[in-house]
């Protein structure tokens, strides 16, 4: 009686927990992984406002409402909590990741949360598809666990009528019953022992074989074969408490809960009172001939339901294999619906990026435009102050010339009115014609001293605009480069920024790799791939800028260079009397004096010629506190004397190069000179001559040295070459207006003594 009341909660062990659709979890995983890439394509097409944007976002909002819909369906705590609980006394292994609290999904997020978003739904989904794994793994070990439970004593559930005609949960109890007799009966209480009769062999019941509930399936997986896998018809009717056989619907629970007889043991009578009969002899053969066929009949009922059984498995096998087949069709034509999407997705993307890019090249075409516009235009209006300023000279020199050409016509004729005067008036008008020449010098001193003056400070108001100009024109220039430099910081920023996105994305979808499939890595790699070319076209647009600003920063640096150039040449234009002369040709009448012991003519000779010289100067501006410009002076002169008198007939050629450095008034610089003196005898015809090639140190001193007034003393030592350590010269430089005033001395060791040349020139200088 104890082992009866016990039954059920024995059979609740051994119970099939009510199953939960874990499909479900799938399902909310890829809705996570839908909404992440929402996310990912909103912060990508958000970065600038537009209807990229609008659209993402609107995708983005569908998908969070898919996800929060979907939360409150998978109830994935309910599901972790089933998975947990014991099944036929035993616990299943679980492997589950830490749960997390899903908050609900949204896209009013900033620019840096849709990634954190999107890492947070990948996330989500992974957990999701860990517990759907485990979920299909425990289904498994279900099937095996109440198999198990089903073949430990006590373990199958049956059901049996109780004192009140209901069905009740009986374990099976095989080996508690002693080993049966021969025969038996029913009778009923009281009643007196009956004849003998022939043992009736027992009517097969109707009901089914085990039907498909889970508590025969699971008895049915179970090897070896049990009582469960049995039909009834194979057991003999075991009568109930009331008298009554089991009903139809109740006979899988009896058949399960009764043990399968064997050849060698009958089945085992039910709780019941059971009187014993003696068995007569030819009863007792007959009883052997039914338990012969009822054994027959088993084995052929066995052999019948393990084919069912076989069949049923491949039929099991084969929907498992179609389900696998459906369910991998499926999510590979998701996939490529998937991977149509984001390739759509990425080519509006780059479309939208080309348009940019064409927009800012046409900006730049423009801008570059309106540079070169204003370029021209500059040189346009220098082109037309030179033009302005040569005609301007040119007048000037044209009208002085016409006044010289007057004032010297109107002298002729005064000269002759003079001549025709008589004596005696030709004191005194000589008197008042120099005191009116006086006059007439003076006042035009005066006026050219006034017309120098102003111009002079019209040059002087010029250099200043230019000036002006000039740093007008290198602060936009600076203002520029400044704008251009902090877009190019900017868009380096953002490219760093997506470079750094770009990398914890990479790093992400490594940790998410393990759960995706090998295509959906190779599209994600051809998407990163793709990615990484446009930073390198966007990297190589960064470098041709920044090749750009350098240009824009060499021109300046020209721009800047010409204007200080321009300003130059406009203060030596305005003659400041600190301003060195840049270019100067000079061509002068010289007569010299040659002393030349152990020649032809070894007096003193006397030479004349022509000398023609040239100087480049290189200088900067003068010093605003005062003092003259510094800088490098290179300077050549050529000369040719044929003598003059004397019985000799004697000629001096001469080339003196020279470069000095100005430091100021004081001048450093080296020199070299050679010479070559040829006399021809007047009777003989005998030609005698000599060639020096001399070089050596020089030192100068400015004492004036500008367009209108120059006046230079310097100094040569010549010991190198063919000179000698006696070998030096010096001379003076003077010069006013165009007039040009020389004289030089040079002294060096020529035939038996020392040789001198003593030289002076009177000439004429053009500044150019």
């Amino acid at each position: 009686m104890a082992a009866l009341l016990s039954l059920p909660a024995r059979a609740q062990d051994c119970a099939l927990p009510a199953p939960r659709d874990a499909a479900l979890l799938l399902a909310a995983a890829e809705a996570d992984e839908r909404l992440a890439r929402s996310l990912e394509e909103a912060s990508n097409a958000c970065r600038i406002p537009g209807e990229l944007c609008d659209g993402a976002l609107k995708r983005c909002r569908t998908d969070a409402e898919a996800v929060n819909t979907r939360a409150a369906a998978h109830d994935e705590a309910a599901l972790r909590a089933q998975l947990a609980a014991p099944v036929g006394g035993e616990a299943f292994d679980l492997q589950l990741p830490l749960a997390h609290v899903e908050a609900p999904a949204h896209c009013d997020l900033t620019q840096g949360g849709f990634a954190a978003q999107a890492r947070q739904r990948r996330i989500h989904a992974s957990t999701h598809r860990q517990v759907h794994a485990e979920a299909l793994r425990w289904a498994t070990w279900t099937q095996g666990a109440l198999a198990r439970c089903g073949q430990r004593p006590g373990g199958a559930v049956v059901s049996a009528a109780g004192t009140s005609g209901a069905a009740v949960a009986v374990p099976a109890v095989a080996q508690h019953v002693a080993a049966p007799t021969p025969a038996a009966a029913v009778a009923a209480p009281g009643a007196a022992p009956a004849a003998a009769v022939p043992p009736v062999a027992p009517a097969p019941t109707s009901a089914a074989p085990t039907s498909a509930a889970p508590m025969a399936a699971a008895a049915t997986s179970a090897a070896p074969m049990t009582a469960a896998a049995m039909p009834a018809a194979s057991m003999p009717a075991a009568p109930t408490a009331s008298g009554a056989s089991a009903s139809p619907s109740e006979a899988p629970l009896l058949a399960a809960a009764t043990p399968a007889p064997s050849a060698s043991r009958p089945a085992p009578p039910a709780f019941a009172t059971i009187e014993a009969r003696t068995i007569q002899p030819d009863a007792q053969a007959e009883q052997e001939h039914a338990a012969g066929e009822a054994a027959a009949q088993r084995a052929r009922m066995e052999a019948e339901q393990r084919t069912r059984a076989e069949e049923q498995r491949a039929r099991m096998e084969a929907e498992q294999r179609t389900r696998a087949e459906e369910q991998r069709t499926r999510m590979e034509a998701e996939q490529r619906a998937r991977a149509e999407e984001q390739r759509a997705r990425m080519e509006a993307e780059q479309r939208a990026r080309a348009e940019e890019q064409r927009r800012l090249q046409a900006q730049r075409e423009e801008a570059a435009r309106l540079e070169a516009a204003r370029v021209q235009a500059q040189r346009e209006e220098a082109a037309r102050l030179e033009a302005a300023r040569v005609q301007a000279e040119r007048e000037r020199a044209e009208r002085l010339a016409a006044e010289r050409t007057e004032l010297e016509r109107l002298r002729r004729e005064q000269r002759e009115k003079l001549t025709q005067e008589q004596e005696e008036m030709e004191r005194r008008r000589e008197a008042q014609l120099e005191k009116a020449e006086r006059e007439a010098e003076r006042r035009k001193l005066e006026a050219q001293a006034r017309a120098e003056e102003q111009r002079r400070e019209e040059a002087r108001e010029r250099a200043e605009q230019l000036a002006e100009q000039a740093e007008e024109r290198a602060g936009a220039h600076r203002r520029a480069v400044a704008q251009l430099k902090a877009e190019q910081e900017a868009r380096e920023k953002a490219l760093r920024a997506q470079r750094e996105a770009l990398q914890r994305e990479e790093a992400e979808q490594r940790e998410a790799r393990v759960a995706q499939d090998a295509r959906k890595a190779q599209a994600q790699e051809e998407a990163r791939r793709a990615k990484y070319a446009a930073l390198e076209l966007q990297e190589q647009e960064q470098r041709a800028g920044e090749e750009r600003l350098r240009r824009l920063e060499a021109e300046g640096e020209e721009r800047r260079e010409k204007d200080a150039k321009a300003h130059a040449d406009t203060l030596a234009r305005s003659e400041d009397p600190r301003a060195r002369p840049g270019r100067e040709l000079s061509l002068a009448a010289s007569g010299a004096s040659l002393s030349l012991p152990g020649t032809l003519d070894s007096g003193n000779t006397y030479l004349g010629g022509a000398t023609l010289g040239l100087r480049l100067g290189f200088f900067g501006e003068p010093p605003l506190e005062g003092g003259m410009a510094s800088g490098l002076e290179l300077h050549a002169q050529g000369q040719y004397l044929r003598q003059l008198g004397g019985t000799a007939k004697q000629q001096l050629f001469r080339v003196v190069p020279g470069a000095r450095f100005w430091l100021g008034r004081i001048g450093l610089g080296a020199s070299a000179e050679w010479q070559r003196v040829q006399a021809t005898a007047p009777v003989t015809g005998e030609t005698q001559a000599t060639s020096a090639l001399l070089a050596g140190p020089q030192l100068a001193l400015a004492l004036l040295d500008g367009r209108a007034q120059r006046l230079v003393l310097s100094a040569r030592w010549l010991p190198l070459l063919d000179g000698e350590l006696g070998t030096w010269g010096a001379a003076v430089e003077g010069g006013l207006g165009p007039l040009l005033l020389g004289a030089e001395l040079l002294r060096g060791q020529a035939g038996s003594g020392d040789g001198w040349t003593a030289a002076l020139s009177v000439g004429y200088r053009l500044h150019f």
